[in-house]
């Protein structure tokens, strides 16, 4: 590993960290596991007071760590007229004044506070491509120091995939001119977007495998995966969602097909989001948890016996590797062909449709599929020599030494 003291890290998120989505956990967890690597590095998060369709309280205290700032611009968010957007107009609207108004107003707004943390920082990871635009703006000379990820894409807010796709590639081959390299684009999505930069580089999201683990008294003899007859099931089947509780992730098109799921199996949703009162109000009795804290939601996931992600469209769901840490058999949307291939060769994942009626025909498939308990050990093992955080992360900071390098060397440096 190559040390330098001293590098100066800004993480670039457009919501506040209490919203505690993929994003939000990403960056926390990068910036936690950077100082371990590296005490010396300098980290600051940049936010917005924004919480998007979360009901957690938002987190504007200076210091979230040790050694890691936090610095919340005023958001363009304002909490009132995106109420109004979302009652009032269509879903395209909102997208286009989320990924179009929102840098315009941002920059307006907080352009002192961008230029001294774009002028002071070494290397800066934007989590949205949007915000890009209006650092960019504001000081060129961003794109020798930039971390491009993947995590929101970058023009997502067609339905139809094959329009979507298109203008993605377009995008990003106008973001090949300036930007130095991209972060969490998987390669089916790459090639996709027909991403060929010399400076781009693949990592994929992680899991936190020492909390995120089966649970011991969950003990077996057995070394296969079984399908155990329904008169041989000892507990009805307790499927689950944890995640932003939010129509993008397919949760009505669940709550629809459980209510018409025809035996006596439970159903637990965790997190918040727009459709909370959906689920409270359901027919069928669902267990809602709302938020729980990451320190005890590893034990809730690991107590279930299937994980059901029936997302319409996602960069990644790193839900999906922290379930299969967890020794949980996954439901995943097919829309994340590609991602968790891997996943799926080793029997921890099948992909479903993304539907009411193909997320009921697979609960009903799928219900009587038990791991063994040495099966979901050999999951976790997959997912720890795969894709622990502190593998990941360690490779992010080897990233970040060359871009720190070649930015102080005054050199084009491609990874």
């Amino acid at each position: 590993m190559i040390l330098m003291a001293h590098i100066k890290v800004a993480f670039v998120l457009f919501t506040n960290m209490a919203v505690g989505a993929g994003t939000e956990t990403v960056v926390q967890t990068y910036a936690s596991q950077l100082k371990k690597l590296d005490s010396e590095v300098e980290i600051t998060i940049v936010q917005t007071d924004w919480m998007s369709s979360s009901s957690n309280a938002p987190i504007l205290k200076s210091s979230i760590g040790d050694g890691i700032n936090l610095l919340t611009l005023h958001s363009p968010h304002l909490s009132k007229f995106y109420k109004w957007v979302d009652t009032k107009l269509p879903h395209f609207m909102k997208s286009i004044m989320s990924f179009s108004l929102y840098p315009f107003i941002y920059i307006l707004i907080n352009h002192k506070q961008i230029k001294k943390i774009s002028k002071e920082s070494d290397v800066i990871y934007f989590v949205n491509q949007s915000d890009s635009f209006a650092w960019l703006i504001l000081n060129e000379p961003i794109r020798k120091k930039n971390i491009e990820s993947g995590h929101c894409g970058l023009i997502s807010f067609p339905k139809n995939r094959h329009t979507r796709g298109l203008l993605n590639k377009f995008g990003y081959r106008i973001f090949n001119r300036w930007s130095f390299s991209y972060h969490y684009l998987t390669n089916s999505q790459a090639l996709a977007v027909k991403r060929h930069n010399k400076y781009d580089f693949i990592l994929p999201n992680g899991a936190d495998t020492d909390i995120f683990r089966p649970l011991k008294k969950d003990l077996s003899s057995q070394n296969t995966m079984t399908n155990i007859q329904k008169n041989d099931i000892k507990h009805p089947t307790k499927f689950v969602y944890f995640g932003r509780v939010d129509r993008g992730k397919g949760v009505a098109e669940l709550i629809d097909a459980f209510n018409r799921y025809p035996y006596d199996d439970t159903l637990t949703v965790i997190g918040t989001g727009e459709l909370v009162n959906l689920v409270k109000n359901s027919p069928r009795k669902i267990d809602y948890e709302g938020f729980i804290d990451r320190e005890i939601l590893p034990e809730k996931i690991a107590d279930h016996d299937i994980f059901i992600f029936p997302t319409h469209g996602e960069t990644f769901g790193i839900v999906v590797l922290e379930a299969v840490a967890s020794g949980v058999f996954c439901l995943v949307s097919e829309k994340l062909k590609g991602i968790f291939d891997d996943l799926e060769s080793i029997g921890a994942i099948t992909y479903i449709q993304d539907t009411s009626e193909g997320i009921l025909n697979a609960m009903i498939k799928y219900r009587n599929v038990r791991p063994t308990y040495e099966k979901k050990l050999q999951w976790h093992r997959y997912i720890e020599e795969n894709y622990d955080w502190k593998i990941i992360s360690k490779e992010l900071y080897n990233k970040i030494v060359m871009i720190s390098k070649a930015k102080k060397m005054n050199i084009e440096y491609g990874l």
